[in-house]
């Protein structure tokens, strides 16, 4: 297995752990809007090479920010509103790995539902 070959698992690897804490990262926003009923958003920085979650609770801003593995970005900057009661607005978001679109992430009407698919 050559250098590349090595590169290449681990920048996979470091994939699936990014998608892993944006599963966290994400259910920990949806609690706060659906149980205590604060707007948030997830906000995908291209420029920043992140992910922002924002909530205002009680006039204090909550954020967390999640970084992108090395060589994995949003085709285009994109905001995900999360409502107050968790339901989300229909969005897509497209993920380049090295260059290539790899991931869409797809937000659907209702609680809080996403799903991620692999091109």
């Amino acid at each position: 297995m050559g250098y590349g070959g090595f590169k290449g698992a681990q920048s996979a690897n470091n994939e699936k752990i990014f998608f892993r804490r944006f599963e966290m990262s994400w259910k920990d926003t949806q609690r706060l809007t659906a149980y205590d009923g604060y707007k948030a958003t997830a906000t995908f920085q291209k420029n920043l090479h992140e992910v922002i979650f924002l909530c205002y609770r009680n006039g204090h801003k909550i954020s967390k920010h999640l970084e992108l593995p090395e060589g994995l970005e949003p085709v285009y900057d994109r905001t995900i509103n999360i409502g107050k009661n968790g339901t989300v607005t229909p969005i897509n978001v497209m993920l380049e790995s090295n260059g290539k679109i790899k991931y869409k992430l797809s937000a659907q009407m209702g609680w809080g539902v996403y799903e991620i698919t692999e091109k």
